[in-house]
């Protein structure tokens, strides 16, 4: 929009207005978004990484799950906690009295 305005402009510092319009708006966007994200985060506030399931939209391919919640990439299932296994041999040595 800034870039047809910049076009159709008649005179040259109604151009370097523009410029500078564009140039704050590209500095200021990423730092307001990252400030009302953390401003979320310490909240507590938590993403929505999956389609809300309530919303009509159809679902993308990719963004489906598995009735675990986990996506569909063909990655192995991660590990619970109480069925890792040890790595570390059992000691041979014999205490000593």
């Amino acid at each position: 929009m800034l870039f047809g305005l910049l076009l159709a402009s008649p005179d040259w510092t109604v151009s370097v207005r523009l410029v500078l319009i564009g140039l704050l708006l590209a500095l200021t966007s990423p730092t307001a978004t990252h400030a009302i994200a953390r401003a979320a985060h310490f909240a507590g506030v938590k993403p929505q990484l999956t389609p809300d399931p309530s919303s009509k939209a159809p679902v993308p391919k990719k963004a489906r799950t598995t009735k675990t919640g986990a996506a569909k990439t063909g990655a192995k299932k991660p590990v619970s906690p109480t069925k890792k296994t040890s790595t570390k041999k059992p000691s041979t040595k014999k205490k000593a009295d």
